[in-house]
């Protein structure tokens, strides 16, 4: 079937995730995707986002392909970072202050605010346990928002 091949192609070049509008752009409609989904052939993540049935999702990669403003920290740095050997049952994300989410991301992480001048400092691309890159920062900030933080 064509279709599966295109769409393992765009699942390779994209890490797994097949994004609606990356599908678009090659031809495959949203009505087959969600065909696809319903006969089980592809599982839907969110909105916009599938992965086929047989395939591991990468949680960190699909919250940073949901918003460009998404910076892991707190303790899902620590974790991407190799000092926590557990992984967080929420992630812990931070977006500029003048940036509204939806309200998905407040289902699934905590979010921190920060003033928009600060937001990229200390950022880094780290791998994930699955090997994908992600925006997270760096230890040295990541320790002090753990002790700035006021909770």
């Amino acid at each position: 079937m064509a279709v599966i091949d295109e769409l393992k192609k765009i699942a390779r070049n994209d890490h797994g995730i097949i994004r609606t509008k990356i599908a678009s752009e090659n031809g495959i409609s949203r009505a087959m995707l969600s065909k696809l989904s319903k006969s089980g052939i592809l599982l839907r993540i969110v909105h916009g986002q599938y992965v086929f049935s047989n395939h591991m999702e990468d949680e960190m990669l699909s919250l940073t392909y949901r918003s460009k403003y998404v910076i892991f920290s707190h303790e899902s740095a620590l974790f991407l970072h190799g000092l926590s050997d557990r992984t967080p049952f929420e992630h812990s994300i931070t977006v500029p202050s003048n940036v509204k989410l939806s309200s998905a991301f407040n289902e699934i992480c905590k979010i921190y605010y920060i003033k928009p001048e600060f937001h990229a400092l200390g950022c880094e691309m780290i791998k994930t346990q699955m090997g994908n890159l992600v925006p997270a920062y760096n230890l040295e900030r990541t320790m002090c928002d753990i002790i700035r933080s006021r909770n």
